[in-house]
């Protein structure tokens, strides 16, 4: 059973994809891109890879996972060949990572029974919170990238090298893969300082409930307009009693406020 971990776009579907699609041509007599191969007779291929959603279907996307995965684990024997791509990533994070721990355990207690197994993830915790057990049946991978935090850009920081190699990924590398996507460098941040509070188990609450400095110039700047809007000699006739049929105090009072705003701004 072979786990790959490691960031999106570091090429850990293509990977599975490609060991299937390699076992299949070597199946039908076609040549295979190695120099040498060996490859065990295959009864079957089965994946869950792609969620194929459709109106006409009444279920989740979440439900066609499960469906798949039911359907691998009803058929599936020692010569079949599974490719499992993020099983569990349309509910929450904490029953995603309880599903993909479970579906490990009950393919690693088979034995000599187990199938041929490739399966990604982003579930990092299975592995730090010690939820799965180390069994020799279970080899870690993860698609090796580089971290350049010199760099200006954060987009511009990980390197994708798209080699599998052993040991599992300590991160998923996220916000930068936001950024690479062209995601706005201000929210970027935000969930780089967020992501960093988790990691710290900190209140997370409290912690957003702080304002940053330009949302303080902010409040401070609406405050002093407020404050000056209401030292206003509003009860002034000149205000209030406008000539009949005319809006003289409506643009008084606009006219007021405009210069109060202009005064902060200015200032």
């Amino acid at each position: 059973m072979l786990i790959v971990t490691g960031p999106n776009h570091s090429g850990k579907s293509v990977y599975i994809k490609q060991v299937a699609l390699i076992v299949y041509l070597a199946h039908i007599g076609s040549f295979v891109p190695a120099a040498c191969a060996t490859i065990g007779i295959t009864d079957r291929i089965l994946t869950r890879i792609s969620t194929r959603e459709s109106v006409s279907l009444a279920e989740s996307s979440y439900g066609t996972d499960l469906k798949q995965v039911a359907f691998l684990l009803k058929y599936a024997t020692r010569r079949t060949l599974i490719a499992i791509d993020e099983f569990g990533k349309g509910t929450a994070a904490d029953d995603e990572c309880g599903l993909m721990t479970a579906l490990i355990d009950h393919f690693a207690i088979l034995g000599s029974q187990t199938p041929k197994i490739l399966m990604t993830t982003h579930c990092h915790e299975i592995f730090e919170g010690g939820q799965l057990e180390s069994r020799p049946e279970i080899f870690l991978t993860h698609m090796n990238v580089r971290l350049d935090l010199e760099t200006e850009h954060m987009e511009d920081q990980v390197v994708f090298l798209y080699q599998l190699v052993p040991g599992r990924s300590m991160s998923s590398f996220g916000s930068r893969c936001a950024a690479l996507n062209g995601v706005d460098a201000a929210v970027v941040e935000r969930a780089e300082a967020i992501m960093l509070l988790l990691s710290r188990n900190e209140d997370l609450g409290a912690a957003c409930a702080k304002l940053d400095f330009q949302d303080e110039a902010r409040l401070e700047e609406a405050e002093k307009v407020a404050r000056g809007f209401l030292q206003l000699s509003l009860g002034h006739p000149s205000v209030t009693q406008p000539q009949h049929g005319t809006n003289d105090d409506k643009d008084t009072i606009r006219t007021t406020l405009k210069e109060l705003l202009t005064s902060n701004v200015s200032s």
